[in-house]
Order: C-alpha cells, then sequence, then structure tokens
C-alpha cells in the first residue's frame, strides 16, 4: 500500500513538473530530474507525514508553508541579490512569490492524502503546548537566535569553499540568469536574515513532527536539499552542469549540516 501511494505521488508530481516546466521547455534531461525529484520528495513526505500525528488540514498547511519556504521563498530572495533578473521590477519578485504558492500546492497537497500518520490524531494547539512546556521563553528566544544565525555561518563556509570554481561563471556573465557576486557584507546579511525566516516558518513542522532530534534532522536535510537544490536548481538546463555539480555539492553539505543544527537546537529531546 505504502509502494502504491508513493508511485501515485510520483506520477502527480512529474505530471505537474512537466506541465508547468521552471525553465520554460521540457528537455530529456528535465523530465528525467524532475522524475527523480518526485521520487525524493514521495519519500520525504511519506516520512514527514507518516510522523505528524495531525489532522489532515493542519498537516497540508505545514506542510504547503514548509515546501513553499524551502523551494520558492528562499531562492527567490536569493535570485534578487545574485542575479540581474530582478533587477528594476519588483513585479517579477512579487509574481515570483505568489506563483509559487501556486506551484507547491500540488505538492503538499498530494503528500497530505497520500500519505497519513500512523500514530492516534490529536491538535496542533495541544502539541505547540506541548513543545513550548519543555523550554521558557528566553531559553526558546535564545535558541532560535542560534539557530538561525548557524545558517548565515554554514553557508559562508561552504560557500567559501566551491567559490574557486563557481564565480568565474558568476563574473563572466551570460549564463542563465546573469549571475551576480553582491558585496560580502550583503551576503551576510541576506543569509542572516534567510535563516532567521527559515527558522520561523518550519517551526510548525518542529513542534508537530512526532521525531528525536536524530530523525527530525533527516526530514529537514531531505526537505531543504530536495526543495532548495534538486527541485529548482539542479534539474534546470539553464544553468552550466559545472555549476550546478559544484552547487549541488554545496547544497548537499549546507542542507545536511543545517538540518543537524536546527534538529538538535530546537528539535525534541
Amino acid at each position: 500500500m505504502a509502494a502504491t501511494r508513493v508511485a501515485a505521488f510520483v506520477v502527480v508530481y512529474a505530471l505537474f513538473g512537466l506541465l508547468i516546466p521552471i525553465q520554460g521547455s521540457v528537455t530529456a534531461s528535465f523530465a528525467i530530474g524532475t522524475v527523480v525529484t518526485a521520487v525524493l520528495y514521495s519519500v520525504t513526505l511519506y516520512y514527514l507525514n507518516t510522523n505528524m500525528p495531525l489532522g489532515r488540514r493542519a498537516r497540508f498547511l505545514i506542510t504547503w508553508l514548509a515546501v513553499y519556504v524551502i523551494q520558492m521563498l528562499m531562492p527567490v530572495l536569493e535570485g534578487v541579490f545574485f542575479s540581474t533578473q530582478f533587477a528594476g521590477a519588483p513585479e517579477l519578485v512579487f509574481g515570483a512569490l505568489i506563483f509559487g504558492w501556486i506551484l507547491v500546492l500540488p505538492t503538499a497537497l498530494a503528500g497530505t492524502l497520500l500519505f497519513r500518520p500512523t500514530d492516534a490524531i490529536r491538535s496542533f494547539g495541544e502539541m505547540r503546548k506541548e513543545y513550548f512546556a519543555r523550554m521558557n521563553a528566553q531559553q526558546f528566544a535564545g535558541r532560535y537566535v542560534v539557530s538561525s544565525a548557524m545558517w548565515m555561518v554554514i553557508y559562508f563556509v561552504f560557500g567559501s569553499i566551491v567559490a574557486p570554481f563557481v564565480l568565474p561563471y558568476y563574473t563572466a556573465g551570460g549564463v542563465g540568469y546573469e549571475l551576480v557576486v553582491p558585496e560580502l557584507h550583503v551576503i551576510l546579511v541576506l543569509q542572516l536574515i534567510r535563516g532567521f525566516i527559515l527558522v520561523l516558518m518550519i517551526l510548525p513542522l518542529i513542534m508537530s513532527i512526532n521525531l528525536d532530534w536524530k530523525h527530525l534532522a533527516i526530514v529537514l536535510a531531505a526537505l531543504l536539499y530536495v526543495g532548495g537544490a534538486v527541485a529548482i536548481f539542479l534539474i534546470s538546463d539553464q544553468f552550466p552542469l559545472v555549476l550546478r555539480m559544484f552547487h549541488g555539492v554545496e547544497m548537499l553539505a549546507d542542507a545536511s549540516v543545517a538540518g543537524v543544527v536546527i534538529a538538535y537546537i530546537l528539535g525534541k529531546k
């Protein structure tokens, strides 16, 4: 039964991914990448939903928010500063953010409908109160700030490692979105803001998932990598293969370490 539902999710995701391609055309490599993304997403959302003992509506909203932030909001915020695509065109930014809500809706909806929790259903309010009973407001604020700020550190460390290999594609121009490199202080502030937004928006997921921090780390790392890297960047033919390879490794490292850090600091002990 689980395999059938996973297969159904793959079909739904692949159909929507190919009917609404993010790069404007469907190539063989893009189609294969979409199917691979569908498989990875299906496994991730299956594990997520089966361990989230909430009603269908609550799971849908929490999943939709998490997927949207990771797959659309975070990349768009970065694209504003790391490309000239949105320069002088705020309507494009607004359009991308609004379209993102629609783009990720089938992913969240299919995952919610096909995959069901294995434990008895509880309310989100009950699980939220149980989560905050573990710490006072001051402790939570400290953990939130530290886990959010760590995103900037993780991004900077791994970004610095791959920089010698990818910077020529940003400085040369003419590849895909006309990539550029902002000043260092802009990068650091941007990643700090992205970290605070990311952690805030996935907090409902952290509060309601019935997993210890180690297994939560796997879920978060998978969501960050599949949604934030594979589904948007790695399957796109608009970027050179070398760029996708190096950024793919960098994003895997970012997602893995960030998943562990956020889960360890904010997850259920």
